[in-house]
């Protein structure tokens, strides 16, 4: 009985362990994807609020409980209320980690310019993200420090040279 009981907690232990680690693999894929569209974005000259709109929209799967009911609509509604907040604004499109403040999991978009290489580099990060929780980080004594999934994307900046 007690070897049982020690090979389930140990079973369990496993289990949650890998839950954790494959979320955080899951959430790490979506950021370089985000990272993709933000850096696409930036590529073809796009402010800095549209190129974080797109690499908001791509992270959809990664940015926490929806708020709105919005993955819950039909294909042809959710596409058009996707379109309408990319061009306009809101348009009931909110996600919690989108606006974090605080100790709140955030979404973050930052990017960088290499004019003599004629590249860009976006980094998507989500800060404070509850994936890898302390106790489980400090059991595997990774660090003190949280574990933030980020993606980042190197590519040609298309828009750097358009007037010559």
């Amino acid at each position: 009985m007690l070897e049982t009981l020690i090979a389930l907690i140990m079973l369990c232990l496993l289990f949650f362990g890998a839950m954790q680690i494959f979320q955080w693999a899951f959430a790490r894929m979506f950021c370089d994807y985000s990272s993709f569209y933000a850096a696409k974005a930036f590529s073809l000259g796009y402010a800095y609020r549209t190129i974080s709109k797109a690499a908001r929209v791509a992270a959809i799967p990664i940015s926490g409980p929806d708020k709105y009911g919005l993955l819950k609509l039909p294909r042809k509604e959710l596409t058009n209320r996707l379109r309408l907040y990319m061009s306009t604004g809101n348009a009931g499109v909110n996600f919690d980690y989108w606006d974090g403040s605080g100790k709140d999991p955030d979404l973050r978009v930052s990017y960088s310019e290499y004019p003599e290489l004629k590249q860009i580099r976006t980094k998507v990060t989500l800060h404070n993200a509850p994936y890898i929780s302390k106790g489980f980080n400090n059991f595997l004594h990774i660090t003190n420090k949280p574990v933030n999934p980020y993606g980042s994307t190197y590519m040609v900046n298309h828009c750097a040279g358009w007037t010559e």
